[in-house]
């Protein structure tokens, strides 16, 4: 079972930014995916940290 890392909310957004921008960056084909990128990136970091 995966343990989440509990950190503080500053540091959550932090780390959530730092995937986005990596995930939009790979994926990108404009705004149109900014949404999708999101919506994956927050599943993925909430999967792994909770605030």
């Amino acid at each position: 079972m995966n343990k989440k890392i509990k950190v503080s909310i500053n540091d959550y957004w932090d780390y959530f930014w730092q995937q986005f921008n990596s995930e939009y960056y790979e994926c990108s084909q404009g705004y149109a995916d900014y949404d999708e990128c999101y919506k994956r990136t927050k599943i993925l970091v909430d999967s792994q940290i909770e605030c």
